[in-house]
């Protein structure tokens, strides 16, 4: 059990990192580096430092995911959870100390931890199956689209009026490869209404 635990909370740092990193937007020094990743904890406050809150996070996931329905692109992924990773980092740390080794004999203790690390590995399932990484919004010269996604971002404007303006000023995206490969259209372009 001890073991199991370790590998899911080495899962979860590995993904903490992983969004630590794409926020970043891969401008950081070894110091910084080392320095913002040595504790789980200064971790998890670097990303909402990064990101904003947790409701923040769960608008900007939710304003892609409404593009990505508007591009008819079904590429499902999930919202990180920040404080759920920490919880759970602390639930596996528990299972990794030397006390949990001298209770391996009660079988309602067993039961109990096998039912809490099996939650959590579904958790992580979850978080790994659909991860497309942390969605960067590309900046925008156009002050309409800047205030439509700030405004979505920030509480104050409805899935139904970003839709709304998607569909009155068009969405497309594309592809762009780090291997050197050409970009491509990607989902079904969104035509805007005046053109």
């Amino acid at each position: 059990m001890s073991y199991a635990a370790f590998e899911l909370r080495l899962c979860i740092e590995r993904l903490a990192f992983q969004y630590w990193v794409q926020l970043q937007r891969g401008s950081f020094d070894e110091e910084e580096l080392l320095n913002d990743i040595r504790s789980f904890k200064r971790l998890e406050h670097k990303i909402y430092e990064l990101a904003g809150n947790q409701g923040v996070i769960n608008r900007h996931f939710e304003l892609v995911r409404t593009f990505y329905e508007e591009l008819q692109m079904p590429f499902p992924f999930a919202t990180p959870h920040v404080g759920k990773l920490a919880k759970h980092w602390a639930a596996c740390s528990e299972y990794c100390h030397i006390g949990w080794s001298l209770l391996w004999e009660d079988e309602g203790v067993v039961e109990r931890a096998l039912v809490e690390l099996s939650e959590i590995s579904v958790y992580l399932d979850a978080q790994i199956e659909g991860l497309i990484g942390w969605p960067e919004l590309p900046e925008s010269k156009d002050d309409a689209k800047n205030e439509i996604i700030n405004g979505f971002v920030e509480g104050k404007v409805t899935k139904e009026e970003l839709r709304a303006f998607v569909r009155q000023q068009g969405l497309w995206a594309a592809v762009h490869y780090d291997d050197g490969r050409p970009s491509e259209f990607a989902g079904r372009a969104v035509p805007p209404k005046n053109g």
